[in-house]
């Protein structure tokens, strides 16, 4: 007696119970992995357009809030390390002598209000700028700043030195 097959089932049998499950096209991991990064990307990309579209508009002749903060802090530091401070030009420009003798002078060119050292260079600190008034006034410096768009600007900072 010969056997044909060494299982009990025969091969048709075993081929059928596999074959459902042979040659089907499932959800892989690699397809997971695509679809999340898709995801992310679009989620990612919505987030930048949305602050593009809800954010608020700004005049584009209008000083920038933090290029005012920034010109003010600069000011500041300057002034703590200097020994004199004098308002010059009708108020127009403001000169502080350093330690070191050096002359700083801040002053309006065009619509910008730039930085120069010894009557040297030109450091542009902001922009649209429509006039620019330095006074001193007890012991405190007073920057009044006007944009192209007429909107003002005001900041006081105080003077230990005098």
């Amino acid at each position: 007696m010969i056997m044909k097959y060494a299982s009990l089932l025969k091969k048709e049998t075993a081929k059928g119970t596999v074959s459902p499950f042979c040659g089907q096209r499932g959800y892989t991991l690699l397809n997971i992995m695509f679809s999340l990064m898709v995801h992310m990307f679009v989620a990612g990309t919505m987030a930048s357009i949305f602050h593009l579209f809800l954010s608020p508009e700004r005049n584009g002749s209008d000083i920038h809030p933090r290029e005012w903060t920034i010109t003010a802090e600069q000011i500041l530091k300057e002034s703590r390390n200097s020994i004199d401070i004098r308002s010059a030009g009708d108020h127009q420009s403001l000169a502080m002598t350093n330690r070191q003798g050096d002359t700083v002078r801040y002053e309006q060119y065009q619509t910008v209000i730039r930085k120069r050292v010894n009557g040297k260079g030109h450091v542009p600190l902001l922009q649209h700028v429509k006039k620019m008034r330095f006074m001193i006034e007890n012991h405190l410096l007073i920057l009044e700043a006007t944009s192209l768009s007429g909107k003002s600007y005001r900041t006081s900072i105080p003077l230990y030195h005098m």
